[in-house]
């Protein structure tokens, strides 16, 4: 699919093209990162819980800030956060483990003090979830089963996810 070619951040991208996924300059990590944050955001909207992405006013101590927050309480009579990574497992760094690389990204990602239900969503690009991951779209399909009546309406969430992330 790829001929070898000079990337951006001056690095070669041979031919297999699995720099593309972990090189911090490549536009498509930041397009597969905002549709998996936009994702989550639509379906705790269909949910019944308000929210916004990019909130200012929830900076930590490294002057970060999740990618978004319920306005109204998640679990616990706490709003939840989260923040959105999606690590590429066959990037150097990741090699040795891939539940390792996704048990790494959530604890990387665990920041915000105890007045929220923060979760990492860690999903790698080959479309496995962290554990934590794991819980909060499990907790998501469930409501979205029961506040539209449908069946299928967490598999339909799921698979949205997915090509976000393809």
């Amino acid at each position: 699919l790829y001929t070898e070619h000079p990337c951006k951040c001056g690095l070669n991208i041979v031919i297999f093209g699995a720099h593309a996924f972990s090189c911090r300059q490549n536009p498509g990590k930041h397009i597969r990162h905002n549709l998996v944050n936009k994702e989550v955001s639509s379906c705790l909207t269909k949910c019944g819980y308000k929210n916004m992405l990019e909130p200012t006013n929830l900076i930590d101590a490294d002057g970060l800030r999740p990618d978004g927050v319920t306005i109204n309480h998640f679990e616990c009579g706490k709003a939840l956060t989260w923040d959105v990574t999606i690590p590429h497992q066959l990037c150097r760094s990741h090699q040795a483990s891939t539940q390792t690389a996704l048990v790494k990204a959530e604890q990387n990602k665990k920041r915000l003090n105890n007045n929220y239900k923060f979760f990492p969503l860690a999903i790698d690009t080959l479309g496995n979830p962290g554990l934590e991951t794991k819980t909060l779209l499990n907790s998501i399909c469930k409501q979205l089963k029961s506040k539209t009546g449908d069946p299928n309406e967490g598999t339909y969430f799921l698979q949205r996810v997915s090509v976000a992330i393809q």
